[in-house]
Parts: C-alpha cells; sequence; structure tokens
C-alpha cells in the first residue's frame, strides 16, 4: 500500500544488471551504482546506498568452481499446471547461492520441452536470466494423469552446472 513504493529499486533489475552485465555492448558487469540507477523506475527518486559505488564482480570464473546444489525438491499439480520449486545452496558451506533455473521436460527421457524461471523483462532487447537462490517453475497444460520426465537444472553465474532429474506419475 506503500504509494511510493515503486520508486524503490528492483531488485531482480539490480542483480541482473549486477550479475550479468551486457555481452552486446561489451560489458560483463556493471558496477554497484550502474545496477542500482539502471533498476530505479525513477531517476529523479532519492535513495541511500551503502557500500562501495564502484564494486563490481571479477570477470575471473575461477573464484567459483563449485555447482550449485539442488536442495528440497518438491513437485505439486494445480490443475493442470505442474509446479516446481527448488533451492541453491553452496556445496561448500550450505549457503544460499544464486543461479538460473531450468526444467526440461516431456514424456520420454528425451524430454523436448524447456520451463526456465524467467520473466518478460528485457534490456537491450534481450532476454533477462534471473539468478535466484529459491526456484518456481511452472509448466502449463500438463495432463496430471499422465507420466512425466523432469530435469531440474540450475547454472550459477560462473556456469557452473548442477542437474537433478525426476519421474513423476
Amino acid at each position: 500500500g506503500e504509494p511510493y513504493f515503486q520508486g524503490l529499486p528492483d531488485t531482480k533489475k539490480f542483480f541482473n544488471r549486477f550479475l550479468n552485465g551486457e555481452p552486446s555492448i561489451g560489458r560483463t558487469h556493471f558496477t554497484f551504482a550502474e545496477s542500482m540507477f539502471m533498476s530505479t523506475e525513477w531517476i529523479n527518486w532519492k535513495n541511500i546506498l551503502i557500500g562501495d559505488p564502484l564494486y563490481t564482480l571479477s570477470d575471473d570464473p575461477s573464484t567459483d568452481n563449485s555447482a550449485p546444489k539442488l536442495e528440497n525438491v518438491s513437485t505439486a499439480w494445480d490443475g493442470n499446471n505442474l509446479i516446481i520449486k527448488w533451492d541453491n545452496l553452496l556445496s561448500s558451506n550450505g549457503s544460499p547461492e544464486v543461479s538460473y533455473g531450468f526444467v526440461d521436460y516431456g514424456t520420454t527421457l528425451s524430454y523436448g520441452s524447456t520451463q526456465s524461471d524467467h520473466s518478460d523483462d528485457a534490456y537491450f532487447n534481450t532476454e533477462v536470466k534471473h539468478y535466484l537462490s529459491q526456484h518456481i517453475v511452472t509448466i502449463p497444460n500438463l495432463n496430471s494423469t499422465h507420466k512425466y520426465y523432469l530435469k531440474i537444472r540450475a547454472l550459477d553465474p560462473a556456469n557452473n552446472q548442477s542437474e537433478q532429474t525426476l519421474e513423476i506419475n
């Protein structure tokens, strides 16, 4: 109900710019300040940012060489929609890790279709990858009486990928 809530930075847009940059214009990462500025709807809005405005992530992917762990995987039917949820944790210490989530699915082990936890946001005419530590992927228009094969995949910003297969009856 806060009328000025729209003036706050959009966290999904912030993390997309901060983690992904924009390869089409030669930027692998944006700084903290640039990412925050691009995620704020109203340019004249006043925000207090705590942190180094010039901080940026390293372009060296060797700083993260372990794939995220898939934890607390669950599935549920909502009518003809299959909802898959999971958490990503760092395999080294069990703390949350951000990743981009995909679910390959089909009636055979060759799957055939993929659904990701993306949104319709777009910057510079490119698809936005939302890096999250908790994922919810909804696959619409399935028949709950059929058997489906699922492969859950999590891809972290350093391109480390983990996967888990499921069979839903």
